[in-house]
């Protein structure tokens, strides 16, 4: 498939943000965090946010233009990557049910009321972490993340949160009649779209998808549309 001059079956033509203007020979940031829990890792974090808040304007007016737009690529990737440890929190905090603990009736209530974070983003981060998260199986192992291409994209920096949701939308509206071998393609193709276009075009990137296994429309059954009516309400 083709899209806006993209084929989705190239894995030559893949090309995510460049790092190059990014020039950080002679340091090596690993050795200084090995060994550290998260919450001495989420520290050193904070430290580095805090000089970044306070120096902001003093730091990037000694950057040249490259360096700048070299900042911009690690800076969005940094996001980016950000959501895989924020999923896996949410998944361990639901799945462990510590939400109780600070007084919270769900997962859902607990981060848009005890973390302030609204309906909204809450509802986000729940799809984020439904798609890329480890899941837990009864046994009590962790699962493959049910969109495995797009986890990757995002543990990349490649892709983001609304990347995800895109993605997610468009795996629900698959057929029940639709195989798994297609389902794992799909995913595919829309984690590649991810890597390389914005979320709008992920949802292109997918409605044609969808053209392209059912183009007459005729492989929803009941469930399928009952689905459909449920996510829409």
């Amino acid at each position: 498939m083709t899209v806006n001059g993209i084929s989705y079956d190239d894995d030559d033509a893949r090309s995510g943000p460049s790092t190059a203007r990014f020039d950080t020979a002679g340091f090596d940031p690993d050795t200084l965090i090995t060994g550290l829990s998260p919450a001495e890792l989420l520290a050193v974090q904070t430290a580095a946010e805090k000089r970044l808040s306070a120096e902001a304007t003093r730091l990037l007016a000694a950057e040249s233009d490259d360096a700048l737009l070299g900042l911009l690529d690690v800076r969005e990737q940094t996001h980016r990557r950000a959501e895989v440890f924020d999923a896996a929190l949410y998944v361990e905090i639901s799945d462990r049910g510590v939400y109780r603990r600070a007084g919270h009736i769900s997962t859902h209530q607990l981060y848009a009321h005890g973390a302030r974070l609204g309906v909204g983003e809450a509802r986000r981060r729940r799809v984020t972490a439904e798609g890329i998260g480890a899941m837990g199986a009864l046994t009590g192992e962790r699962l493959e993340p049910r969109l495995t291409a797009t986890a990757a994209a995002v543990a990349d920096g490649d892709a983001g949160g609304a990347h995800v949701a895109a993605v997610a939308e468009i795996m629900d509206k698959l057929p029940s009649a639709v195989t798994h071998d297609q389902r794992v393609k799909a995913e595919a193709m829309l984690a590649d779209a991810a890597r390389r276009l914005d979320p709008a075009a992920v949802t292109v990137v997918g409605n044609r998808i969808l053209a392209w296994l059912d183009p007459d429309g005729t492989l929803a059954d009941d469930h399928d549309r009952a689905r459909r009516r449920t996510f829409n309400l």
